[in-house]
C-alpha cells in the first residue's frame, strides 16, 4: 500500500489513511487516499477486493473525489495492488460489468473506464479529460459514483 497505508485489507478493514491534503503540486498529495464511503458503498468496494484478493485488486476514495464534486463517500476508485498500480485490463473489464450490471443498490449515477463514460439518464460519451498526472481517461483504473 502506500501513502502510509499499513496494510490491514486482509483482516477485514480498510487501512488507515489519513495524510494530510499538501500543496505539493502533485495529484496524489492534494486528493490523498481516504476509505470513508457511506456503509453500502463501502459494501461493493469490500466485496470487489475481497473477490479478487487484496493484492490483485484496491478500492478507494479520496479527498474531494472527484475534484471538484465532493463525493467521498459515494464515489470508489478501482485499481491494481493500490492507487498507483494499474488494474488488468481483463480484471478492469470484469469488474466494470459486474458493477454496470448489478441491480442490487446503491445505483451507479456514473461510471467511468477506458475513455468512456456512462452516466444515468444520458448514456455513454467518450470521457474528454486528458489531465495525464491523474490517468483521467481511466485507463489504469475503474471509477464509479453512486447516488
Amino acid at each position: 500500500m502506500t501513502e502510509g497505508d499499513e496494510g490491514v485489507a486482509e483482516s477485514g478493514y480498510w487501512p488507515k489513511a489519513n495524510k494530510p491534503v499538501m500543496f505539493d503540486g502533485t495529484y496524489v498529495g492534494a486528493h490523498p487516499t481516504r476509505y470513508n464511503w457511506r456503509s453500502n458503498v463501502k459494501q461493493v468496494a469490500r466485496r470487489t477486493v475481497d473477490y479478487y484478493g487484496w493484492g490483485n485488486c484496491w478500492a478507494n476514495t479520496y479527498v474531494d473525489h472527484p475534484p471538484g464534486w465532493r463525493r467521498d463517500a459515494t464515489s470508489i476508485d478501482f485499481w491494481g495492488y493500490d492507487r498507483t498500480y494499474p488494474i488488468p485490463y481483463w480484471m478492469g473489464q470484469e469488474i466494470f460489468e459486474w458493477l454496470f450490471n448489478d441491480p442490487e443498490e446503491p445505483n451507479i449515477e456514473w461510471i467511468i473506464w477506458q475513455g468512456w463514460w456512462w452516466v444515468d439518464g444520458i448514456g455513454w460519451r467518450r470521457y474528454e479529460d486528458f489531465d495525464l498526472a491523474s490517468d483521467a481517461q481511466h485507463m489504469n483504473h475503474i471509477h464509479v459514483t453512486y447516488y
